[in-house]
């Protein structure tokens, strides 16, 4: 398969090509040596830099290596073209042209001749035209290359070369290209038959060892096809025997299966009926679970609030009690008795007869302090006799609660027979006593405050 030639892309300049490595090789060789001598006095001219396409600055020492560069990429053919086509955007790398060109000789005999200055006036010229170097940035550049442009459309070149030499020139160049390309025509056609002697060779071998290796496999493959029979015969059989004891012992398993299923079956069926038995027993207890427990919390509270109403009567009546005498008791004393004193008659006006008269302001008020006395007294005992109540309501309730909660848990465990189950039931709902002591009402108490007790008494049962 033929490969990709070789090209140095210009923009406007002609293209050069060469479809072979040698040949492409001895051209760069031969106008390097054509073109170093100007190359190497660019440094001395040209002292700034020289500006492409994107700011890329690049240096005329630089310039100068433009054929070592692409001498390095000859052994890429994509990369060699694709570098020498990317000079044309300006990315720094600027080749002479072809010294045989028109151009080439106009600036290599300015160059001879030693008008250096002109010689690289049309040498920035050319590299602005072809590989957009922006040589106006730089006026001293700007002006050499527009000098440089009009000696190249001019016919100054005909002062310096006559027609003679540039035909000359030309002939020669065009000589030394078709050297060059029969030259490598030359090493390739010597390499082409010298590859296909290698082939032919290489194909008789391979056709000698395709044939070999053709009488060896029809032997394996009869070979194979022979013990194939043989051993399919074999797997057949086998395979029969092993599928008939598989279908008994599968049938054995299945059996078995089903024995062990109808044992699990039968066994879920009870657990299923005991759970459901328990789940209907715990809908019965559940609820009456729940109301006792509320019912011991309500009881328990009301006990707490009545104990603490007792402390609290208990201490305002013995308050009471300590108070009155202490500090009431001359008043309470001087309320019996009322002194009333008038004056003596026949005896000075200072004179007075006082005398002492019985007052039922004092009964009155002993009677009001017993009646005090006697409902604090009454409020305290009933608020004991409440406390008593209410802690015994809220510990039947508790048992009543663990009564439920112990029934649950052996009924989780085993059945429970039904009489047992009667008699939770009936300790469960059984009528609850209030708890409260009756007082002994047989005696007859005609008093006030008695009479008063009694009857707050009933009215509260």
């Amino acid at each position: 398969m033929l490969s990709k030639p070789y090209v140095i892309h210009y923009l406007k300049h002609p293209l050069v090509s060469f479809p072979t490595l040698s040949g492409m090789m001895s051209y760069l060789r031969q106008e390097r040596a054509v073109w170093q001598p100007f190359l190497d006095e660019l440094p001395s001219i040209l002292p700034e830099e020289i500006p492409f396409r994107n700011n890329n600055l690049v240096g005329a020492d630089h310039l100068s290596t433009a054929f070592e560069l692409l001498e390095s990429y000859l052994d890429d053919t994509s990369k060699f073209n694709e570098r020498t086509a990317a000079a044309r955007h300006g990315n720094g790398l600027a080749i002479p042209p072809s010294s045989d060109s028109e151009v080439g000789m106009l600036i290599l005999g300015l160059f001879h001749a030693e008008r250096i200055s002109e010689a690289v006036s049309v040498y920035l010229h050319f590299i602005s035209v072809n590989f957009m170097a922006q040589v106006h940035r730089v006026e001293e550049y700007g002006r050499l290359a527009s000098q440089g442009g009009r000696m190249t459309e001019a016919a100054t070149v005909a002062n310096v070369l006559t027609f003679s030499k540039v035909t000359s020139a030309k002939l020669a160049g065009a000589v030394r290209r078709a050297d060059n390309h029969n030259a490598a025509l030359e090493k390739e056609l010597t390499r082409v038959l010298l590859v296909n002697d290698t082939h032919e060779s290489r194909l008789g071998e391979v056709l000698l060892k395709q044939r070999q290796q053709g009488v060896r496999l029809n032997s394996a493959i009869r070979r194979l096809n022979t013990r194939r029979a043989r051993q399919f015969g074999e797997w057949k059989l086998k395979i029969a025997t092993q599928a008939s004891e598989s279908l008994e012992e599968a049938d054995k398993r299945i059996g078995g299966m089903e024995r062990l299923s109808q044992v699990k079956l039968q066994q879920q069926e009870a657990e299923f009926r005991r759970l459901q038995d328990l789940f209907a027993t715990q809908l019965r207890l559940r609820a009456p679970v729940k109301l006792w427990e509320g019912r011991e919390n309500t009881h328990s509270a009301n006990s707490n609030a009545a104990l603490l109403r007792l402390f609290m009567f208990g201490a305002l009546t013995a308050g009471v009690a300590v108070f009155v005498p202490g500090f009431a008791g001359d008043y309470i004393a001087a309320s019996f008795f009322e002194i009333v004193c008038s004056p003596m008659r026949g005896v000075g006006e200072e004179s007075l007869n006082c005398e002492r008269f019985f007052s039922a302001k004092g009964p009155l008020t002993v009677a009001g302090l017993l009646l005090a006395m006697s409902i604090l007294t009454w409020i305290t005992r009933l608020q004991y006799r409440i406390h008593l109540s209410e802690r015994h309501l809220a510990l039947d309730a508790s048992e009543k609660k663990a009564f439920a909660e112990t029934y649950l848990a052996m009924k989780e465990g085993e059945d429970v027979g039904q009489a047992n189950e009667a008699i939770v039931l009936a300790s469960l709902f059984r009528p609850t006593q209030d708890g409260i002591i009756r007082d002994d009402e047989t005696g007859v108490d005609l008093s006030a405050v008695a009479l008063l007790a009694k009857q707050l008494g009933k009215s509260n049962p």
